[in-house]
């Protein structure tokens, strides 16, 4: 009866909800998996297409007449009349086109702007995910009426704690390639970059390049582009390269490296998205990073960090060029703190660190006698101490989410603004994605705020950067984001930042 009204969309929309409908009634089991969960273009994969007929109907006829793997993979017409709770199963092994169309989201394959994507195939805009490579289209006939239905092509694995475990079948390029490092800082005039290499496939013979603005990459740096092979997927090869940017050259920058692979150049790193609510994914991006020579002074040069939530900054600290350890809970000791000449405390540590409420005394401690200690961002949500400082502050929920927003000096001579490194208002240019979030809203007389800054159109919100003299050391507290501007290579971050640990120096 629905077939038979005028074609609009209400007809399409509940024909394909009575299709399924359909289908759920009669228990039609629909299930195509690949051999593998990733594949190259030019490779080819082994399918197995299974179909099952799971709740017979008295009287029922359901005939499977054609499976065809799309876009033009495999066709097949079994004309095969399905047995109750008795699986059809067919197995191919399938050819993907040198072509073939990559997996993955359609709005990161290109670089991005600030706040804007590009997408090169209109006919993508708005879909929720990139349609997958390959489809399986299903032809039934229930009773002598038509019914098709499609699946995509999957991969399952069981794990003994889980079960079955399904991800999508991915085509990916044949190799991968990515910066060790999310940023690099040159604090001398030579220093070497790191990329790696994976393998998407066997038998690959590479040839790495890479790419740099002239001036970065002197006479005196390596230009060489190494030739290595790499026998099995997954294989990894490092390669470092020696960069002397010459005088005259951009203080900023961006790094490129490409990976040519039978005549063909890749440059793309890979991301896997892997959590346990949802598929897994693989996102390509390309395999550059910042790279930048500030003029920066750091005076601490033995610094230790406690991780938190998890951020980048010990690999920051480390490309300012100091020694970084990272401090378990038995090295929470008065002897062993303190060796070091600054302590960082990593973002929201005190919120899911709850060992830390045995080891804040002795942090306070180090301080008092003498020691530097920096605490990033927290959010007043199950602390695990009562106070956070030695005095008197209170979390709020302030931020600031305009990158671009002002940033006022209210203590211009203080010398977390001046030294080693002396700030002005260019350090705070090209910062991303925001200023700071959870400023302090109330604070003890003992603090000083040098700097205030507030979205377009809010009131000042001074709490950004809270420092205070402790016995015969200094506690600071920092909502400003630099767990997100030193990975991304801002200068004026890492000048602050070396300002902050340099205090006791």
């Amino acid at each position: 009866m629905i077939q038979a009204l005028p074609d609009s969309y209400w007809k399409n929309k509940k024909l394909a909800d009575l299709k399924e409908v359909i289908r759920g009634c009669l228990g039609i089991y629909l299930e195509a998996t690949a051999a593998d969960p990733t594949v190259t273009p030019g490779e080819s994969v082994k399918l197995r297409l299974e179909a099952i007929w799971r709740a017979p109907l008295g009287g029922s006829e359901v005939t499977l007449n054609a499976i065809s793997v799309r876009p033009g993979l495999f066709d097949t017409l079994p004309a095969k009349k399905l047995e109750a709770n008795k699986g059809f199963i067919v197995e191919r092994k399938i050819n993907i086109p040198q072509d073939a169309g990559l997996t993955a989201p359609y709005w990161l394959r290109t670089a991005a702007s600030n706040g804007m994507y590009v997408v090169e195939n209109q006919e993508l805009r708005g879909l929720p995910e990139t349609p997958r490579y390959a489809t399986v289209r299903w032809s039934l006939t229930l009773n002598g009426v038509p019914l098709e239905y499609e699946t995509e092509v999957a991969w399952k694995t069981g794990e003994p704690a889980i079960g079955e475990v399904w991800r999508p079948f991915e085509v990916l390029p044949p190799v991968f390639v990515e910066f060790t490092e999310s940023s690099y800082v040159f604090t001398k005039r030579d220093n070497t970059v790191t990329v790696r290499v994976k393998a998407g496939r066997d038998d690959l013979h590479c040839k790495l390049h890479l790419v740099a603005p002239a001036g970065w990459v002197n006479a005196r740096a390596d230009k060489k582009s190494p030739e290595f092979d790499l026998k099995k997927k997954g294989e990894q090869f490092e390669y470092s390269f020696m960069l002397s940017p010459a005088a005259g050259s951009p203080d900023i920058t961006q790094l490129g490296v490409e990976v040519e692979v039978d005549g063909k150049k890749y440059s793309n790193r890979l991301v896997d998205i892997k959590y346990d609510h949802i598929p897994q994914q693989s996102v390509l991006l390309p395999a550059v990073v910042p790279a930048s020579r500030p003029d920066l002074h750091v005076k601490a040069k033995n610094v230790g960090y406690y991780m938190g939530a998890g951020d980048d900054v010990p690999a920051a600290l480390r490309q300012m060029g100091c020694t970084v350890t990272l401090l378990e809970n038995q090295d929470m000791e008065k002897a062993r703190l303190q060796q070091f000449d600054a302590i960082v405390i990593g973002i929201r540590a005190y919120n899911t660190k709850d060992e830390l409420k045995f080891h804040h005394p002795k942090l306070l401690e180090y301080v008092q006698n003498g020691g530097t200690l920096v605490v990033q961002y927290h959010t007043s949500f199950e602390l695990a101490v009562d106070q956070l400082a030695p005095y008197p502050m209170k979390l709020s929920r302030t931020r600031v989410t305009d990158e671009t927003a002002e940033i006022r000096f209210r203590l211009p001579e203080h010398a977390v603004l001046n030294t080693p490194n002396k700030l002005n208002a260019k350090d705070f240019d090209g910062w991303v994605q925001e200023r700071g979030l959870y400023f302090p809203g109330e604070w003890d007389a003992a603090f000083e705020a040098p700097l205030s800054t507030n979205d377009p159109g809010e009131k000042p919100a001074d709490g950004a950067l809270l420092v205070a003299k402790y016995g015969k050391g200094h506690y600071v507290y920092t909502g400003l984001s630099f767990f997100r501007e030193l990975p991304a290579g801002v200068p004026g971050a890492y000048r602050l930042f070396a300002n902050l640990i340099s205090l006791g120096k």
